[in-house]
């Protein structure tokens, strides 16, 4: 299933959100897409492991599922101060960021 480049966009400013334990308040696009960026990225997941207890897989998982989000939202038109969005529900019960309720 390819997504669009709005729904990679949604997608990676949920994952960004949930990396960072941002519930409230707004994100920048600009901000999103620079973290998705490899030295940021990279940085970001070797403080997880070290830092916080990540393991190697689930900072593994998270930086695949930033660096091929983030190619697709980057032809999008960015956003600044985007609101959190309200939780929804995918389409397929293997998606790790959507899961269906089913």
């Amino acid at each position: 299933m390819t997504l669009t480049p709005t729904e990679a966009l949604r997608r990676l400013r949920l994952l960004y959100r949930n990396a960072h334990h941002i519930s409230t308040g707004p994100v920048d696009d600009f901000a999103v897409i620079a973290w998705a960026s490899p030295p940021c990225l990279t940085a970001w997941a070797t403080h997880q492991i070290r830092s916080r207890g990540w393991s190697f897989d689930a900072a593994h998982a998270t930086v695949n599922d930033a660096r091929r989000l983030a190619r697709r939202a980057i032809l999008c038109t960015l956003q600044e101060d985007v609101p959190p969005e309200p939780p929804t529900q995918g389409a397929d019960p293997y998606d790790t960021l959507m899961p269906t309720d089913r």
